[in-house]
């Protein structure tokens, strides 16, 4: 959009105008009106600096005035910025002239509106017919105005000397003028010919002869717009809507049968709604660590921006500049510092440019970087990482855990083989090896390599080493009591039970059955084994022939086993009852008394128990260190006794479980 400026000498009233396109730059050598083309809403801030005044524009442009704050010596003029956008003239002072230092400051602006810029002016201070139009841009529609001054829009001195305009026409013959207004877009102010504008309805003003009528007409002499000049000299229309593409038009003024051309302007409309966009990045918009350590690439895509139209592209504070290619893509490389710095998170891309007109188009994505690498676990396998000749022969289940996303696929690999498990929503994985994968593992050590990528793309691996112990421990019994046989003296003392196991670990347990007793042993650090055999488990031990069961589990799990018969021999106890009451009858009157009753043992014990049977009662006493026993029968127990024949029955057994028995037969006679 170009920025059209007039400098008038307040002294002499000579103005000079510049059209420039950007930054511009103008050195005021006396007091002088500074007449803006454009709005002055259209002005983000105003700055001194020195005797400089510097327009900071809200599209970025700045004009600079140097000079601006300097007065006349004889007599205190000063310069005067005024605004003109084709409807209204806006005069603009400031409260806080008085620093003057070199530092910038911030002014404060008051606006006020105006409808002349004749007072400002020396030479036409009393001239009532100086229509602001004329200072406006007389002719600016044909390009005939002219300026002294320097502009930076594109970085290099200008200097445009052009004849100064004609003075203002007498009343009532007023020469008509007109300046062409954009209202669309980000880039609104006055247009020149040659400009590109989206706004499909321009506005056309300018200055005429009071009751003039104006008409706007396009390339074909067709009229498109027409409108009236006030009792002011004012006039402004909008044309109607106008097809995208360049266009002509002319603007004459008719009073009565009087036209007169007040000039032309080609324009081109542009009304494509231009847009940017910004790709995928790395295939899936998150930057994983590998991605971050090397850099990326930026790219995108445009619609409606013209090849080579310059692209700021911003993430994490940093800018990169390209521009867009042949066929509207675009791209810029993140180098691999830039990359590293990203923190972990979300990540802005904001790309932006201008199109033909001036507007801003913007495109954003939101990328997120994720370096750090999932977790993963392997539980133990076979529940001690040891697989024994049981596991050897079945299904083997491998699992684990890990922190990447469900889905997410795990990838292991045993003994050449792979297979895969997939990340379960509460973390966990698993996999089955096949009973014939399993069995075709020789005896040795393995190892199961996992590795898991999560979504961005980061890996992780783990291992676990297991070993394939499918071999049972060789176990063997020693003869027992020197020959396997336990006669009564061996019964009654404890014996000890051993052996060797080959194939075991110093520690594991060794297990012995013999009856319905269990007894437990370890294995020795030479191999050897043994258990005692207490004699109150000898004595429970059926007579005649048993067995010995030994086992041993490794820590793998497998079980060697052997065992050994042994013999129990021995002679039964003797017992015997000596005659009852001296001739084995029981008269009347010793029925009715305490019995008493003796007898003898022979190879049990003392203090063995002798049980006593007499008519179903049963009473109990002990051997005596002779071998003797005796017990009374109570005198109610004996008034039980039936007549006639009663058997009395006596058993005594020995330390070794061997039980002696006798009888005697009484006769009761009451």
């Amino acid at each position: 959009m170009s920025l059209i400026i007039d400098v008038i000498s307040r002294k002499t009233s000579v103005k000079q105008t510049l059209i420039n396109p950007g930054d511009v730059t103008v050195v005021i050598y006396e007091p002088s009106v500074v007449q803006v083309h454009a709005q002055a809403s259209a002005v983000a801030r105003y700055v001194r600096e020195g005797n400089d005044l510097l327009i900071y524009m809200q599209d970025g442009t700045v004009i600079r005035c140097n000079g601006y704050f300097l007065q006349a010596a004889n007599t205190a003029e000063q310069s005067e910025l005024v605004f003109a956008d084709g409807q209204q003239l806006t005069h603009v002072t400031f409260a806080d002239t008085a620093a003057g230092g070199l530092a910038p400051v911030e002014l404060t602006a008051q606006t006020t509106a105006i409808e002349s810029i004749a007072p400002f002016l020396d030479t036409v201070a009393q001239t009532s017919a100086f229509p602001w139009g004329w200072l406006a841009g007389a002719a600016v529609g044909g390009g005939a105005l002219g300026a002294l001054l320097a502009s930076g829009g594109d970085g290099d001195s200008k200097t445009e000397v052009i004849n100064n305009p004609p003075p203002p026409a007498e009343p009532g013959n007023a020469t008509p003028s007109f300046l062409v207004t954009d209202n669309q877009g980000d880039q609104r102010g006055i247009l020149a010919t040659n400009d590109i504008t989206d706004d499909t309805t321009p506005t056309f003003s300018g200055s005429g002869q009071a009751g003039a009528t104006i008409q706007i007409k396009d390339s074909n002499g067709n009229t498109i717009a027409s409108t009236q000049v006030d009792n002011n000299g004012h006039w402004s229309v909008s044309l109607p809507t106008q097809s995208a593409g360049e266009h002509t038009w002319s603007v004459v003024q008719i009073v009565g049968s009087t036209i007169t051309d007040a000039g032309s302007i080609t324009l081109t409309i542009d009304n494509s709604q231009a847009s940017v966009q910004v790709a995928t990045t790395a295939g899936d918009n998150i930057i994983n660590a590998s991605e971050q350590a090397a850099g990326f690439t930026l790219s995108g895509t445009s619609s409606h921006l013209a090849q080579g139209t310059e692209l700021t592209v911003t993430l994490n504070g940093k800018t990169y500049t390209t521009s867009v290619g042949a066929n509207g893509a675009w791209s810029v490389q993140v180098p691999t510092a830039d990359a590293q710095a990203l923190g972990e998170g979300n990540q802005a891309v904001l790309v932006s440019g201008k199109d033909a007109t001036g507007n801003t188009v913007t495109g954003a994505q939101l990328l997120t970087v994720d370096t750090q690498p999932p977790t993963l676990a392997i539980n133990t396998i076979a529940q001690d990482n040891i697989v024994s000749a049981a596991e050897h022969n079945a299904a083997l289940v491998l699992s684990g855990t890990s922190n990447a996303e469900a889905g997410q696929t795990v990838t292991l690999t045993v003994n050449g083989k792979s297979h895969t498990a997939t990340v379960g929503s509460d973390g966990t994985w698993q996999v089955t090896l096949p009973a014939t994968e399993v069995q075709a593992l020789a005896e040795g050590n393995y190892a199961v390599n996992a590795s898991v990528s999560d979504r961005a793309g980061n890996s992780t691996s783990h291992s676990a080493n297991f070993t394939v112990d499918t071999s049972a421990p060789v176990v063997s019994v020693n003869t027992v009591a020197g020959d396997d046989i336990l006669n009564n003296a061996e019964q009654a003392v404890a014996q000890i039970i051993s052996g060797q196991v080959s194939g075991a670990s110093p520690g594991d347990t060794v297990t012995v059955k013999l009856g319905t007793h269990v007894l437990t042993g370890i294995v020795l650090a030479d191999g050897s084994w043994n258990v005692a055999l207490d004699p109150a488990v000898t004595r429970t031990l059926d007579r005649g022939a048993n067995t010995i069961f030994v086992t041993v589990t490794d820590a793998a799990g497998n079980t060697g086993a052997a065992s050994r018969a042994i013999t129990l021999v021995g002679v039964s106890p003797l017992i015997t009852i000596n005659t009852v009451s001296g001739d084995d009858i029981i008269s009347g009157a010793e029925k009715g008394a305490p019995l008493t009753l003796t007898g003898s043992t022979q190879q049990a014990e003392t203090g063995q128990t002798v049980t006593v049977t007499l008519a179903g009662q049963s009473f109990t006493t002990t051997v005596q260190a002779d071998g003797s026993w005796s017990l009374t029968v109570p005198a109610a127990a004996m008034g039980n006794l039936p007549d006639g024949a009663v058997a009395i029955t006596a058993s005594v057994t020995d330390l070794s479980g061997n039980t002696g028995n006798t009888s005697r037969t009484i006769t009761v006679d009451s």
